[in-house]
């Protein structure tokens, strides 16, 4: 279970209880007021944590395609079809190094 997951799951039952706090005889106005904002709050939040764990699933998977090239690149095929470097080897280079950081910083 990922993290997102989890962070989620924990939410929906915290919006959860804080509908049954609302609908509680004894709950003030005061009370369903706070229950109110608690509950919209995390249906704002919600949304935006799965998003955010997908984008990261989705540079997760992109930088470790590009390692990958990078590997392929360096193999006896990939080196025999290299022509000499250029300005986008260059900017490869660059790209390997960023996804070298993301693949590290997911995996620490």
């Amino acid at each position: 279970m990922t993290t997102a997951t989890s962070t989620v799951d924990s939410l929906d039952l915290m919006r959860d209880e804080f509908k049954r706090i609302r609908s509680c005889p004894g709950a003030t106005t005061e009370i369903q007021g706070l229950c109110d904002r608690a509950i919209s709050g995390i249906e704002r939040k919600v949304p935006l944590i799965i998003e955010a764990e997908s984008l990261r699933n989705q540079l997760h998977s992109i930088a470790a395609a590009l390692l990958s090239l990078q590997r392929w690149s360096q193999s006896p095929f990939g080196t025999a079809m290299a022509t000499e470097p250029d300005d986008e080897w260059c900017q490869w280079q660059e790209v390997e190094e960023l996804a070298k950081q993301i693949v590290f910083a997911r995996e620490g």
